[in-house]
């Protein structure tokens, strides 16, 4: 077995052991010639990125991935696009104001804010009457 599959076994089994079962779970690694799943390892910085290559498509198993790509080029080619200073300005200052308080804009309840524009209540940015 690799050591993913023990680790596996060892917190199915502590999963097992803390439920209070008497069935042991099933774990067997299954030889097969199909090809396995792609998956990529992210973090907080690189899963914005890598979702945005998935939107396209996901590589095949043993591909680059084009995520890592993305990270360098796709700063660049929305600032190409997007080449209003003035609001550019705005966006980088709203993401570093974001950036600086993401653990506390992380605690708060937002509630359906981050869902549809109508939700916000009173504000007059989408300027749709409520």
């Amino acid at each position: 077995m690799s050591s993913s599959l023990n680790n596996i076994a060892i917190l199915t089994d502590n999963d097992q052991e803390g439920s209070g079962t008497s069935i042991p779970p099933i774990l067997h690694e299954l030889n097969t010639r199909k090809t396995p799943p792609t998956f990529h390892r992210t973090n907080k910085f690189t899963e914005g990125f890598q979702t945005i290559m998935d939107s396209y498509g996901i590589a095949a198993y043993q591909e680059v991935n084009p995520g890592l790509f993305a990270v360098i080029t796709f700063p660049f080619l929305f600032a190409v696009m997007f080449g209003d200073i003035g609001h550019g300005a705005i966006i980088f200052f709203a993401a570093v104001y974001m950036i600086l308080r993401e653990r506390t804009l992380a605690k708060q309840d937002l509630g359906e804010v981050s869902k549809s524009p109508q939700s916000l209540k009173g504000w007059k940015l989408t300027g749709l009457n409520h």
